[in-house]
């Protein structure tokens, strides 16, 4: 990351903000509250191509995460609860197939499928 764009509120990172590749391009775009990735976030890779997008909560992941190959397929998906994967993820090969399935408990693996 070359530079970051974005609001100061009492010397933390507030409001929306984006942080850009040594040339330029943009690397990701999201809010922070407090300094804190907070709310809706996006990662992309520096083709241009979406890496991941997601949601965070006080700095933690939380909730619906996607994460994709840098030709636009879907990678992998699942869920996070307190910054920990949770449930069923679903991993897909470059070509978006669905390699396996993955069950998770407090960010542990159970089984893979």
């Amino acid at each position: 990351i070359l530079s970051e764009t974005g609001p100061y509120k009492n010397n933390q990172k507030t409001g929306y903000w984006k942080a850009y590749y040594p040339d330029e391009k943009l690397f990701s775009e999201g809010n922070f509250e407090r300094d804190k990735y907070h709310g809706l976030w996006k990662v992309y890779y520096q083709n241009g191509n979406l890496k991941q997008v997601g949601e965070y909560k006080n700095g933690k992941s939380e909730g619906k995460w996607k994460f994709y190959h840098d030709n636009k397929n879907i990678w992998e998906m699942g869920e996070y609860i307190d910054d920990k994967k949770e449930g069923k993820w679903k991993i897909y090969d470059k070509n978006g197939i669905l390699a396996r399935k993955e069950i998770y408990k407090n960010d542990k693996l159970l089984n893979d499928q």
